[in-house]
């Protein structure tokens, strides 16, 4: 049955659509919330008042423990979501307006622009690798031409939505030659992705930098608690001292149930990784079969297809065939004539979702004659 899916208006632009398969949203949809979890809140004593601005100490220090093993509560704050932690991050590094720039991915999640222009900060764009043999997720020559003595912020997401690619063990050294170099930098690690690395790829930790930035998490793509809006910020003491009156002001106290929820989850070890590795593995089957050329995500829940076309016109096409996608362009200049899927689906949508994709990528394709 067809169903009415707005899909992400205000990030992508696409209006509500009939849509049969909505591969468009980047919810995790795979992973099943256990129930149960709801009615053990009702047993928690004081759940319904205020908890501290910074967050529930035992959630701070189950996510240190989880995560980040060196480092202490001085160095970690609970956020309304990943989102809530990026607007805290630009408002601390807004105090001389449009003068501070900040570095953002191309392509790269599309929030990330809006949030930088709600802090009056000046955009300036790198380039992701989009090669599958790439060494680096960044083209890091080229962002060293895009810096400037006002850049204050570079902002990295890993696993990167929408390409799946990972920041690298050569990208660290990278950036550790940049912050060198450069005293005014900080980096920002968006890793919301980061439960969702597939085959023996791995996470690169950079919390030995925190002294020259922040890394940002979140429960709404590793776990499936995305109503709940709860993410981290973490970051050095001196820095947090910054954030934590924007904290207090802007958003006041983040929910309780959520943070409980999110406890909850971590108390009980759930991994819900590997519905995604089969999705992947279907998609990859499904592609690799109808010979359309992909790039393989190493992480996260997207792939990135490149139809040497106009990708509005692709997503109109696949639209009246009644698949929703994202265009590529929504994430960047390089995202031009790519469109992003998001394989959190169940299997048969996928499949029957993927072949629609796959003759449209023939469809758009020059005939040799």
């Amino acid at each position: 049955m067809l169903q009415t899916i707005r899909a992400d208006t205000g990030a992508f632009g696409i209006e509500a659509i009939q849509k049969k398969y909505n591969l468009s949203l980047g919810e995790p949809h795979l992973s099943r919330f256990p129930l149960e979890l709801l009615a053990d809140l009702v047993r928690i004593k004081d759940v319904h008042r205020y908890y501290p601005s910074r967050g529930s100490e035992t959630l701070r220090l189950s996510l240190l423990n989880k995560y980040y093993h060196d480092l202490n509560l001085e160095n970690i704050s609970v956020t309304h979501g990943a989102i809530g932690a990026l607007d805290v991050i630009l408002r601390s590094h807004c105090e001389r307006g449009g003068d501070v720039e900040i570095l953002l991915p191309d392509p790269g999640f599309p929030p990330y622009e809006k949030l930088a222009e709600f802090s009056k900060l000046k955009i300036k764009k790198y380039k992701i690798n989009l090669a599958q043999n790439s060494e680096t997720l960044i083209d890091w020559q080229q962002l060293g031409q895009q810096l400037s003595s006002q850049t204050q912020l570079v902002l990295i997401n890993s696993p990167n939505n929408p390409t799946g690619r990972l920041f690298t063990e050569k990208d660290k050294l990278e950036l550790n030659q940049l912050l060198q170099k450069n005293s005014q930098l900080h980096f920002i690690m968006d890793e919301v992705y980061r439960e969702l690395i597939f085959g023996n790829a791995e996470h690169i930790e950079l919390s030995e930098f925190l002294d020259r930035g922040y890394i940002v998490g979140s429960f709404s793509k590793m776990y499936p608690l995305q109503g709940a809006r709860i993410g981290w910020v973490v970051t050095n003491p001196q820095s947090m001292k910054k954030l934590i009156p924007i904290f207090n002001n802007a958003y006041g106290a983040i929910s309780s149930f959520g943070q409980e929820l999110a406890q909850a989850m971590l108390d009980k070890d759930f991994d819900f990784s590997e519905p995604y590795h089969k999705a992947r593995a279907t998609v990859e089957k499904v592609l690799t079969k109808n010979q359309v050329p992909h790039m393989i995500p190493q992480g996260g829940f997207y792939y990135f297809l490149d139809f040497k076309t106009d990708d509005r016109l692709v997503v109109q096409k696949l639209q009246e065939q009644g698949v929703a996608v994202v265009p590529g362009s929504a994430f960047g200049a390089q995202g031009n004539n790519h469109i992003r899927i998001c394989f959190a689906q169940k299997k048969s949508d996928l499949e029957e979702s993927l072949e629609i994709i796959a003759n449209g990528w023939h469809s758009f394709q020059p005939v040799n004659l």
